[in-house]
């Protein structure tokens, strides 16, 4: 069931609704936010091991370092 659908269900005043509702908006804010943050995250991870490869660093002291898989960083590399 769905939140909105359990809060029309199970809430029947108007002002509880409400606040629910705007708490439910707050949440999804928040993990766009903390999904935003960790994409940022993942690109900071991937520009180090771009300088990383550059300076001929073994690809798996890369992923030690940066926590990215061997996969991706031989991905960074076939890319370059």
């Amino acid at each position: 069931m769905e939140f909105n659908e359990w809060v029309n269900k199970y809430v029947n005043d108007d002002e509880t609704k409400e606040l629910l509702a705007k708490w439910s908006d707050y949440i999804a804010e928040n993990k766009g936010y903390e999904e935003g943050k960790a994409e940022g995250r993942k690109d900071e991870k991937i520009e180090i091991a771009k300088s990383m490869l550059e300076d001929n660093i073994p690809i798996e002291t890369i992923a030690k370092f940066t926590k990215l898989s061997i996969e991706e960083i031989e991905q960074l590399k076939k890319e370059k």
